[in-house]
């Protein structure tokens, strides 16, 4: 829920560095988010849950389609969005990341 919070927290807080900064994050965000997205589909499919070799098959897919998903959204950045921040992009997405991995230490404490 607060990942949503964070993001456009993160893209405000980009603004105010300047326009190119503010869609750069935005871009990382999404990035980020579309690969997360991915790998909650796939991984958590309705099915047979009930036998671990499946489970772990599709966490494995969601795994790896969320860092092909990545991969590639970061390659299309570079290469259609210009002028670009880079600083920004990556700014943007690793505290995505960092939200997700706070997020699931808090989940598990409490």
């Amino acid at each position: 829920k607060w990942q949503s919070g964070l993001a456009i927290l993160v893209i405000a807080l980009a603004s105010y560095w300047g326009k190119i900064e503010c869609y750069s994050a935005a871009l990382g965000v999404i990035v980020s988010l579309v690969g997360s997205v991915y790998f909650i589909w796939q991984s958590f499919r309705k099915g047979n849950t009930t036998k671990p070799e499946l489970m772990l098959k599709r966490f494995y897919r969601g795994f790896f389609g969320k860092i092909a998903l990545v991969l590639c959204g970061f390659v299309l950045v570079y290469k259609f969005v210009n002028p670009l921040s880079p600083n920004a992009l990556f700014l943007g997405f690793v505290l995505m990341q960092i939200s997700m991995c706070v997020e699931l230490i808090l989940v598990a404490k409490y």
